[in-house]
């Protein structure tokens, strides 16, 4: 496995149009779109961090703990959460989040303190192991 990382400035990826201005609201799609599509992405401009279109890492405007960024970047290497959250609408008590972790020693499982395990690297590499 390769990895190389290229920095695009914002006047490059939008060209002949506008950059937007730091924290004004964008259409993360179109944004998004600007984008090559032989890679994987990290950009801004999301409300919460997230995972979308299976390659892109769009970062929000709270600070981002290394473990949870890591938990992302697996997201696009193809791996899945392997935690279950649900929500309620409790009305004026506002909401309840219920969260499962099936392995809370796995960063998929646990994204604020779970560990990369070995598995993860074999599957990358390529051994028939699964997560």
């Amino acid at each position: 496995m390769k990895l190389a990382i290229t920095y695009l400035p914002a006047a490059r990826l939008y060209r002949q149009r506008a950059v937007p201005r730091q924290g004004a609201p964008i259409d993360l799609a179109a944004h998004l779109e600007r984008f090559p599509k032989d890679g994987g992405v990290l950009t801004t401009g999301a409300s919460s961090t997230h995972v979308t279109a299976g390659a892109c890492i769009v970062l929000g405007p709270h600070d981002i703990a290394p473990h949870v960024l890591a938990h992302e970047f697996g997201h696009v290497l193809g791996f899945r959460d392997t935690y279950i959250r649900g929500y309620r609408d409790r009305g004026a008590d506002g909401y309840e989040v219920t969260e499962i972790a099936a392995d809370p020693d796995d960063i998929m499982g646990s994204p604020g303190a779970g560990p990369v395990l070995r598995r993860h690297f074999e599957r990358i590499i390529g051994d028939g192991s699964q997560p």
